[in-house]
């Protein structure tokens, strides 16, 4: 019996031992999951971040593209607006020259 109860008494202390061993394992195991969820949330984190500065870089450079639209729109009605006022002015020579030219003729029709 002495025996018997000693066996127990050591199976009994093998058992608390592996599931001391195994408490100390789960906690290893909760620690590195833990470390591992932590890891994944913090890259997640970045690649958030990363999208958004990426997405606020494609929003500037279609302010960007907008603005040189604009400035180049401005710029090609400015040079309709020279050309069509050098026209203008070519008309306008041509004309004064073709009044004096009438005036020379009408003068000389007159001397003779």
């Amino acid at each position: 019996a002495y025996e018997a109860r000693q066996e127990e008494r050591e199976a009994a202390q093998t058992e608390r031992e592996a599931i001391v061993e195994a408490r100390r394992e789960a906690e290893r195991l909760m620690a590195a999951v833990k470390v591992e969820l932590k890891a994944a949330y913090e890259a997640r984190q970045e690649e958030r971040e990363a999208a958004q500065t990426e997405r606020e870089a494609i929003v500037e450079a279609r302010r960007e593209a907008e603005r040189l639209m604009a400035a180049a729109k401005l710029e090609l009605k400015a040079a309709y607006e020279a050309r069509q006022e050098a026209a203008d002015a070519r008309e306008a020579v041509q004309r004064s020259q073709q009044a004096v030219e009438a005036q020379v003729d009408a003068a000389k029709a007159e001397v003779d």
